[in-house]
């Protein structure tokens, strides 16, 4: 974590479209680099400096040691970054996890905030299948940019059935109860995607019970009338 004593800085942060862009500028006093350590992550953000800069560095360690003996100043962090980090990577992904019907009503802001910082980035060249038919889904995808081709099987015949695009999520419900697919998606364009791992669903689950209820509530949903295809 670093503290900016003297000079300026510009924070870019990547947008859905993969582009960074400018969201702020940091004066004498600010302080960056929390947010990977607090949620631990990647960097989700560019600090390059305007002039000539002055800054203190906190290493893990001595991070942690702070956080865990003054649990005032982790709390003070968490919502400077509830209330100030909402830059248009991170609407996109909220509105998308929204867009998710088990997702969209009965937890809060706050669990949501916390799953944005959960997806990876992952990528997939055209023509290439992201899962296919029989495949264990462990996995919730959205996509971010590009195309997928959805197919769905009758005997040893693929039949396409749709394309998704920008904003769509997949495996949302085979996910739950890691469930075999009952079609194949392959890109049909180079795409990106976020992807979130079912382990890391799990934890979030045990840290929440408000987000545990809901989804133990589509599992039975799923238990008793089938699933949907994706």
């Amino acid at each position: 974590m670093y503290f900016l004593a003297k000079g300026e800085c510009d924070v870019y942060v990547t947008d859905e479209n993969q582009m960074e862009k400018f969201t702020k500028a940091l004066k004498g006093g600010s302080y960056f680099g929390e947010v990977a350590l607090l949620k631990k992550c990647k960097r989700t953000a560019s600090v390059i400096s305007k002039n000539y800069s002055t800054c203190a560095k906190l290493d893990k360690t001595s991070f942690f040691r702070l956080i865990d003996r003054f649990q005032f100043v982790k709390e003070s962090m968490l919502d400077h970054m509830r209330e100030d980090y909402q830059d248009k990577w991170k609407k996109f992904i909220k509105r998308c996890i929204r867009n998710i019907d088990y997702l969209s009503y009965g937890i809060s802001d706050r669990i949501v905030e916390e799953m944005t910082y959960l997806f990876e980035l992952t990528s997939l060249k055209e023509g290439n299948y992201l899962f296919r038919v029989g495949e264990s889904c462990n996995d919730i995808y959205i996509i971010n940019n590009g195309e997928l081709d959805i197919f769905v099987h009758n005997n040893s015949k693929e039949t396409y059935l749709e394309s998704l695009f920008t904003g769509c999520s997949i495996g949302a419900y085979s996910y739950l109860n890691q469930e075999a697919y009952t079609i194949s998606g392959r890109a049909k364009t180079d795409i990106t995607l976020l992807k979130l791992p079912f382990n890391k669903m799990l934890e979030l689950r045990e840290r929440f019970e408000d987000l545990d209820k809901v989804i133990a509530e589509y599992e039975s949903y799923i238990e008793e009338y089938g699933l949907p295809y994706c």
